[in-house]
């Protein structure tokens, strides 16, 4: 069993994400678990991925999960995968990542450009339109996430937090380089 830090750590809140996350790793060729369980101890491995299956549970549930899974977890490198659209518990479940951890702050990117995943003027869209006003859209609908004022809007779950774009300054933003 794993008695030192493995190099990467993923918390997932669904198989899907956990195995499609999983397969990158192991396709850079890292040695890559997705074990059936979350609770440790966990075999040794380079990159190991939880499936914490958390998304479409009660938020205060999925936040006292990912609390008790992350507490004993010890990764070099650690990373929250979430839904592309913000779907599940993302803003408690990260708050849930950095008290376990005692980690003060977290860098949150729900834009992947190629897919249509982007945040324009703080508000997450797919293919330009917010996902809670696309009528196509299939399954449950997300919170509402938009940045305003260096705050957010997101169920009232995520710590204030401030947009940040590549290029622009990380003055107050949080991010390291900034105040």
């Amino acid at each position: 069993m794993n008695r030192r830090p493995f190099e990467f750590a993923v918390i997932a809140d669904d198989l899907t994400g956990a195995l499609d996350t999983g397969l990158q790793f192991r396709k850079k060729g890292f040695r890559t678990l997705v074990p059936l369980r979350v609770n440790p101890p966990w075999p040794s491995t380079e990159a190991l991925v939880l499936n914490t299956d958390s998304r479409n549970i009660p938020g205060l549930l999925a936040y006292r999960r990912i609390l008790r899974i992350c507490r004993p977890l010890k990764a070099k490198a650690l990373y929250k995968k979430i839904d592309s659209t913000m779907r599940g518990n993302v803003g408690l479940e990260v708050e849930a990542i950095l008290k376990a951890q005692g980690i003060p702050k977290a860098i949150v990117v729900p834009s992947i450009p190629i897919l249509g995943r982007t945040v324009e003027k703080g508000i997450l869209k797919v293919n330009g339109i917010p996902p809670t006003q696309n009528p196509l859209r299939p399954g449950p609908l997300p919170p509402s996430f938009k940045f305003s004022g260096g705050t957010n809007s997101f169920n009232g779950n995520l710590p204030p937090c401030r947009p940040y774009s590549p290029g622009s300054s990380p003055q107050g933003s949080g991010i390291p380089g900034g105040p």
